[in-house]
């Protein structure tokens, strides 16, 4: 550790007057001038362009004018053709690529501008492409888009220019060269306010080495960089809330929201802080520009996600809430399961923009993933039919968080409705998890929605009991039950159904006007008891299950009716 501090604190310590030097005002290229575009109507306007734009370049280099240089270079990139190269690459490589481009231009053989083609020859020999004498470097004729027509730098060349550069990097440039310097080393170690090379350049050699592809001194400041932005984001790390998952009821202040969303607000802004320190003031190049670009849009995206998760999420809740306050009829479940869906569709349209962003074919992606989505589907067709049929009770909707219900002869309250199970609560406070594709299958009572509650028994009254007695049962019990305020008179009946083994047996079948086992059991309690004050005004009684065995002396035959009877048969 002591080692790297001695290393960086040099380095930091010199660099840090950088931060407050004053910005050169851009007077010396004129108005007219800046607006000019590149010359692209043929490769030798393209050449020309390139060349006295170049030498523009480094008039502004030797003044030191880095808001000038880093205009002039945007205009530069304009000369290739970047087709099929990433967005969010185009601005960092544009640069580098330029840069390198200039360095293999200066080391190769000087070439007349006459052995160019012109816009004449372009126009009688249909000429499409050229390319450098003995090289790749090719310019091409663009067939579509809006620079259709354009003699451009062609995308394979765009690509290949760090090989190119490479082969021929420990060649002399000529003497006549536009830039005379290592214009590439220039761009590595500088061309940034906070980073001048001015200043870069009086660092040790030993600073300047490349250590894995970078200047040595950028891995330091990038140390540094990185570890004040951790160190930075530790008291807003210990601002956010213990609880960790959707805003619950009681997490819809302002207060905790905002806790909740400092820390992701925080990463944001030091990625935007990150992007301009490490590409356009460090400048890293090469695989760190790559690696670094979409590691920065990864944890953009992250963090985007993160914040529109809470903010879907505490929508969610305060919809639920607000509706709650309103007693309007709604399910909570269903507004999260909209929240969680509308989240990962967002979600993933912004990984799909994003990774299109860095390059990222999408297309061939979906492909992958559609293919290898079968195989999955295979592979986990319990699971998918469970979800599936989790969006079939949402969209029917046979049960409700709360309902009182039976499945598959499993009676409890629905605890939650998940896009795998469902869960009840049983009688015993046991909690019985049954897959969504059973839930589907089975027969589904719910108890919850009733509107009234049915009362069916039968009296058994003793077979004393006479005719009067038993009219006079029936008649009480029909007018006690048409006064009662809990009977429902549509559908009530009391009718004296048959004789039992061992009773005279009444039916009574009747509604009453409640939806509440309590008080079900309640009103069930009241009617036995006056049913029982009417049996016994009557004098009657209850029968109670018995056998009667009856005792006698076997008679004789009457020889005479038998002799009777047989003769009437014969005739």
């Amino acid at each position: 550790m002591k080692p790297l501090i001695r290393t960086l604190l040099p380095v930091l310590i010199f660099l840090l007057p950088s931060l407050f030097s004053p910005v050169a005002a851009d007077t010396t290229v004129a108005a007219a001038d800046r607006l000019r575009p590149i010359d692209t109507s043929s490769p030798r306007d393209l050449i020309e362009s390139i060349q006295r734009e170049t030498m523009r370049l480094m008039v502004l280099y030797e003044e030191d004018d880095i808001p000038a240089i880093r205009r002039q270079v945007q205009r530069l990139i304009r000369i290739f053709d970047f087709t099929n190269t990433p967005p969010a690459l185009i601005s960092q490589q544009g640069p580098e690529h330029f840069w390198q481009l200039v360095d293999i231009i200066g080391r190769l053989p000087e070439l007349s501008l006459n052995d160019i083609p012109d816009d004449d020859q372009v126009a009688k020999e249909h000429i499409t492409s050229w390319s450098y004498p003995n090289t790749e470097l090719t310019i091409h004729r663009v067939k579509g888009g809006p620079r259709e027509g354009e003699f451009l730098m062609s995308p394979q060349t765009f690509r290949r220019i760090p090989e190119f550069y490479a082969q021929v990097a420990e060649l002399p440039k000529r003497v006549n060269a536009i830039a005379p310097m290592e214009a590439y080393q220039l761009y590595r170690n500088g061309f940034g306010s906070v980073f001048p090379a001015a200043k870069i350049n009086n660092l040790p050699m030993s600073l300047q080495r490349d250590w894995f592809g970078q200047p040595g001194w950028k891995w330091p400041v990038l140390l540094f960089i990185l570890c004040l932005v951790v160190l930075m984001a530790w008291p807003f790390y210990r601002l956010r809330p213990k609880h960790v998952g959707a805003p619950r009821d009681d997490e819809l202040g302002l207060s905790v929201t905002f806790r909740r969303l400092v820390l992701p607000i925080y990463i944001l802004f030091s990625i935007q802080v990150l992007d301009y320190l490490l590409f356009r003031q460090l400048r890293l190049t090469g695989m760190g520009l790559t690696v670094g670009e979409v590691a920065v849009q990864f944890i953009r995206l992250v963090a985007v996600a993160y914040i529109l998760h809470l903010l879907i999420s505490l929508l969610a809740e305060a919809i639920i809430k607000i509706l709650h306050s309103r007693r309007a009829g709604f399910d909570s479940q269903l507004i999260r399961l909209t929240s969680r869906i509308l989240f990962w569709v967002v979600t993933l349209f912004a990984i799909a923009a994003i990774s299109e962003h860095v390059g990222v074919p999408v297309a061939a992606l979906a492909t992958g993933i559609g293919v290898g989505g079968l195989a999955f589907a295979l592979a986990s067709q319990s699971t998918l039919e469970n979800l599936v049929a989790g969006l079939t009770i949402y969209s029917d909707r046979p049960v409700r968080v709360g309902d009182y219900c039976t499945i598959g002869g499993v009676s409890g309250t629905v605890e939650s409705i998940g896009l795998r199970s469902t869960r009840l609560r049983t009688l015993e406070r046991t909690m019985v998890t049954i897959p969504n594709a059973e839930v589907a299958k089975q027969i589904l009572e719910n108890i919850s929605v009733r509107d009234r509650m049915l009362v069916c028994t039968t009296i058994g009254l003793r077979y004393e009991t006479t005719p009067d007695q038993l009219r006079y049962v029936l008649g009480r019990l029909r007018e006690f039950f048409n006064d009662h305020t809990k009977v429902i008179d549509d559908g009530m009946r009391v009718r004296f159904i048959g004789f039992g083994a061992c009773s005279l047996d009444i039916e009574v079948f009747l509604y009453v006007r409640t939806t509440q086992k309590p008080v079900f059991l309640e009103i069930c309690e009241d009617l036995n008891l006056h049913i029982m004050d009417i049996v016994e005004e009557a004098g009657a009684g209850f029968a109670i299950p018995s056998q009667r065995v009856y005792l006698a002396r076997n008679a004789a035959t009457d020889a005479e009716r038998v002799r009777a009877a047989e003769d009437h048969v014969k005739t």
